[in-house]
Formats: C-alpha cells, sequence, structure tokens
C-alpha cells in the first residue's frame, strides 16, 4: 500500500545548505512576516513580566524585530500542530500508536509519540526520529509506523521546540537538546521508560520488560543536527565512563544540521573504538555539506544517496493531506516512487544496523542476508518500487563532488530587519 506523507508543511530550517530552497522560501516568509509586523503589537519589555523566573544565564532580552519572529515561530507551530492532528498509521499497518509526555531535562516536558509492532516477543530495538524545523512528531507518523514495523523496533519521536528565540535558547537546534537527546540513552534511562510506560508500553509488552537497549537515531533536515549531535555527546559518554555502546547507527534524511554538529560527531564516533554507521538519504541540491564531511571522515565508503528528481521531503511521511498538501505546494512534489523507494531505504539501512551487518571497512552490506541497498562511491543505483522505477547515486566519487562555492544565504531577520553576521540562522522552509 502507498502511504501518504504529509510532513515537512510550515516547516523551516536554520542552516545554510540549500539555495534553491531558501529562495523558494521568500515568498511566504515576507508575507508572514509582513502580516504579523503589521497586526502584532510588541509588549513593553518594562511593562511584560515572564509567566516564571528567568535565571541569571537567560539571554538577553529580544528586540523588537526578534519579539515579532518569536511570535510567528510560536504561531506557526500552534497551527501546523492543529493541522496535523494525531498522529495515524498507514490502513492495514500492525503497529499501534500512543502519545505521552517525556521528561527531556529535569522539569522540561515534551509532546512524545510511541510506535508498537505486534509480535509474539517485545521488540529488541528502539529507534528515535527527530523532526525538523517547525515539524512536530504527527507529521512523519507514517514513517515511524513503517520504521517500527519493517524492523521489529520500537519508535519514539519526540516534539521539540522550534522558536529559536525562546527565552533560554532550548530550542531544536541548540546544543541543549543534543545533550539532553543523548542523556536519554544514558544510565538507566529513568526519562525515556517513564513516557513509554505513560505512553502504554506496558500494556502492550508487560510490566516486567524493559525498553530495548540497542538503538538507531534518525532525523531529517535540522533535526539530523539533533540527532548528530546527540550520537556526539552519547559517544562522549561512553568514552568517558567505559559504559557498554548501544548506539549502531544513525540515518541523515537530507540532514541540515548547524555546519560544525556532524563533523565534531564524527570525529567522536570514530574515537570509540567501534565502528557506528552514519549514512545520508540525500535530495538534489547545489552545497552539500553533509556529504562533504562524510566523505572527509570515512572516504571511499558507502556513505549513502542522493535520489534522482529528489525532493526534501521525501522521506517525511506522515496521514494528514492537509498539511501534506501545504508542504508539497512549496516546495515541490515528491515522485510516488521517490516516495517508496525513500521508504525502503531507511528501513533497510536500520534493520542491516540493527543486525551488525555493515561492515566497518567498506559502510555496505554484503551478502544475501542483508536487508539495505548500497553501492560504491558515485555509482548510480536503479530502484524498482511497487510505484515504478526511480534511481540514486551513491554518494562519493566524480559524480558528487562536494561544490563549496561560498554564498550568502538569506538571514531569518532578512524580511524585518538587519541581524549580526554572526548569528547562526539560515532559512529554510520545508
Amino acid at each position: 500500500m502507498e502511504t501518504v506523507e504529509p510532513v515537512g508543511s510550515v516547516e523551516t530550517e536554520v542552516e545554510a545548505v540549500d539555495t534553491d530552497e531558501q529562495q523558494a522560501a521568500r515568498p511566504m516568509l515576507r508575507h508572514i512576516f509582513k502580516r504579523t509586523a503589521a497586526s502584532y503589537t510588541a509588549p513593553d519589555p518594562q511593562v511584560a513580566a515572564p509567566a516564571s523566573p528567568v535565571p541569571a544565564t537567560a539571554a538577553p532580552s529580544l528586540s523588537v524585530p526578534e519579539q515579532i519572529q518569536s511570535f510567528v515561530f510560536d504561531f506557526v507551530g500552534v497551527a501546523v500542530t492543529a493541522i496535523s492532528g494525531p498522529p495515524r498509521v498507514p490502513a492495514g499497518s500492525n503497529v499501534t500508536v500512543r502519545s505521552s509526555s517525556l521528561e527531556i531535562t529535569e522539569g522540561r516536558n515534551v509532546p512524545a509519540d510511541w510506535y508498537y509492532p505486534e509480535g509474539e516477543e517485545p521488540p529488541e530495538r528502539i529507534i528515535l526520529l527527530q523532526h525538523g524545523f517547525l515539524g512536530v512528531s504527527a507529521m512523519y507518523s507514517y514513517t515511524a509506523a513503517n520504521l517500527a514495523e519493517r524492523t521489529n523496533s520500537v519508535v519514539v519521536v519526540p516534539t521539540y521546540s522550534s522558536n529559536r528565540f525562546v527565552r533560554d535558547g532550548f530550542w531544536l537546534g541548540d546544543d541543549q537538546v543534543y545533550r539532553a537527546t543523548a542523556e536519554l540513552f544514558l544510565g538507566d534511562r529513568e526519562a525515556l521508560t517513564a513516557s513509554a510506560q505513560a505512553a502504554g508500553y506496558a500494556a502492550r509488552y508487560g510490566a516486567d520488560v524493559p525498553l530495548p537497549e540497542t538503538f538507531v537515531l534518525v532525523g531529517h533536515s535540522l533535526g539530523a543536527g539533533v540527532v548528530a549531535g546527540a550520537a556526539g555527546y552519547y559517544a562522549d559518554a561512553i568514552k568517558s565512563t567505559g559504559a557498554e555502546n548501544h548506539l549502531v547507527g544513525v540515518i541523515l534524511l537530507d540532514g541540515a544540521p548547524p555546519e560544525n554538529v556532524l563533523p565534531d560527531a564524527l570525529d567522536k564516533l570514530d574515537g570509540l573504538g567501534t565502528y557506528v554507521p552514519v549514512l545520508e538519504l540525500g535530495a538534489p541540491k547545489e552545497v552539500r555539506r553533509v556529504d562533504a564531511a562524510l566523505i572527509e571522515h570515512r572516504p571511499d565508503m558507502f556513505n549513502g544517496v542522493v535520489l534522482a528528481d529528489g525532493q526534501h521531503l521525501d522521506a517525511m511521511q506522515g496521514g494528514t493531506p492537509l498539511i501534506q498538501f501545504l508542504s508539497y505546494l512549496f516546495y515541490g512534489f515528491s515522485t510516488a516512487p521517490n516516495k517508496a523507494a525513500s521508504q525502503t531505504l531507511i528501513t533497510g539501512w536500520v534493520d542491516d544496523m540493527f543486525a551488525g551487518r555493515i561492515d566497518a571497512s567498506t559502510g555496505a552490506c554484503e551478502g544475501d542476508d542483508c536487508s539495505g541497498i548500497y553501492g560504491e562511491p558515485g555509482q548510480t543505483l536503479d530502484l524498482p518500487t511497487p510505484a515504478g522505477p526511480t534511481s540514486a547515486v551513491v554518494i562519493g566519487g566524480s559524480a558528487l563532488a562536494p561544490i563549496t562555492t561560498a554564498f550568502q544565504p538569506m538571514l531569518a531577520t532578512a524580511p524585518v530587519a538587519p541581524r549580526p553576521p554572526s548569528d547562526f540562522a539560515l532559512i529554510r522552509l520545508l
């Protein structure tokens, strides 16, 4: 059955990656900012009091343009959540989805959706799937359900704030989130277990069944920064404590991590003394920093593929047609073969990661037992799917040599007011 994938909608991405997508974003962003600026009256900072005490280390007060942007981000986030509705699984799926809250750090709770596959035995694998900027977990419900069903894994999809102007800085693109995500999988994993139990884990598998220990991290767009950063901090903790490593792989879905996050994470992972695959499923773009980082750290290895005629939202699939249509309206409609191929590629790689079938010297699985699809750097892979044929080019080789031409991306505040260029923020609308 072909899935219907909504996600991506009005998601904007803070990242210097894709000039074409930034250009496509400008008209909508100008429209939003102009309408909001015209109707929004910024609160007087001398009068308005914070709802809760602000720690001494809190960020400086926001300027009026920043307050406007903060309002826009929050407004769009609420709208996306409302339009997305609750998470849904594809018709005929053997996966159950339940929602709860997740204490990501002490005293801070975020929404989380949990996907449980059927079966005689409880799953021994767990996957964290991370959304992109202004996305929410429900927008990835079909992708999460497919991962749960095809790899027999518990899948958790948390929703983080996408407002980069939040006073304490705890948002999707912030280092605090990377650390907190890593800590979910360290120690006794109390917060992760409590969230799963609140979402019916014990009722599904039994009160005495612990969460699986072995895990894979999957992140889309700016969410790729979360999983890459979390992988790096997890590797730090494992190396410093001597604890057993349970991270068996990371997958980036057309990733757009902040500039140094992926290279730093690869350095840390390579220092573990055990190979942890990091693979990218990409769409064509002019500047491919993710590919460049992977090739630099792991040359002449399989580091993933770029789908022919791919779109940024190929792998983001959910059950709300309206938000999916709005997403595709601004960023191009994914082809049915590429939508199907993306699911096949992701689930195959994840299954091989969990099974330990990926060779540390080649980055690929070889043999009859492989679930995933692999190739040599620069090789074109033919990908037959139930929806028709498509193809992909393996990252690396002359076919995908990284382009390093410098360019000046659009600043997040460009439609409102200038901001210092040191500010980390280049917008991609999903």
